[in-house]
C-alpha cells in the first residue's frame, strides 16, 4: 500500500509540475515562435507579394492570429471536434478547402513556408498540452506491448511438441 501511495505522490507532483511550469513555459515559446512567424509573413507582405497571392497570405496571417491565444485550448478532443464539424458541416468543409487550395496554389515560397511551420508549431502545442498524461499512458503501453507479447508467446507453446513442453514446464505437482 506504501508503494502505491508513493508512486501516486510522484504522479501527482509529475503532474503539477508539468501542467503548472513546464507546459506553459513551452506554450510561451511557441507562442512566441508564431509571434516571429506573423512578424515573418508581414515583412514578406511588405516587402511585395503577388496580387495572386493575396488571399493566401491573408488566410495564413489570420490562421496564425487565430492560435497566438489558443494554444492552451489544443488538445486532442478538440482536434476530434473540429474533425467530426470538417466531415459534417458540408459549407465549413468546402471554405476550408478552398482556403487550402489558395494557399497550395500561392507562387510565394514566404507564404507556404509560414503555414508549413505554423501548422509544425500548432502540433508541438497538440503534443506539449498532451504531456501531463504521457506518463499515465506510458505503464498503458507497456501492459499492451506486453499482453500482446505473452499471447504470441502462448500461441507459441500450444504449438510446441509435447516432449519441450515437458522438458521446459514441468508438471504441477500439487503437495
Amino acid at each position: 500500500m506504501s508503494i502505491l501511495l508513493a508512486v501516486a505522490a510522484i504522479l501527482s507532483l509529475w503532474h503539477f509540475l508539468y501542467e503548472g511550469i513546464i507546459a506553459p513555459s513551452i506554450r510561451l515559446h511557441l507562442r512566441n515562435r508564431l509571434f516571429v512567424l506573423r512578424d515573418e509573413l508581414r515583412q514578406a507582405k511588405i516587402d511585395g507579394i503577388s496580387k495572386a497571392d493575396e488571399t493566401a497570405f491573408w488566410f495564413v496571417h489570420d490562421g496564425i492570429n487565430n492560435f497566438l491565444n489558443r494554444l492552451p485550448s489544443l488538445t486532442l478532443g478538440m482536434v476530434k471536434t473540429l474533425d467530426n464539424e470538417y466531415e459534417s458541416n458540408e459549407s465549413l468543409k468546402h471554405l476550408m478547402d478552398k482556403h487550402l487550395v489558395a494557399i497550395k496554389n500561392s507562387s510565394d515560397p514566404r507564404i507556404h513556408n509560414a503555414f508549413t511551420k505554423a501548422n509544425s508549431i500548432i502540433e508541438s502545442a497538440i503534443i506539449t498540452n498532451m504531456g501531463g498524461w504521457f506518463i499515465y499512458l506510458i505503464p498503458i503501453a507497456i501492459m499492451v506491448l506486453t499482453m500482446k507479447r505473452l499471447s504470441n508467446l502462448t500461441s507459441e507453446l500450444i504449438v510446441a511438441p509435447a516432449k519441450d513442453v515437458e522438458r521446459l514446464i514441468p508438471p504441477y505437482m500439487q503437495a
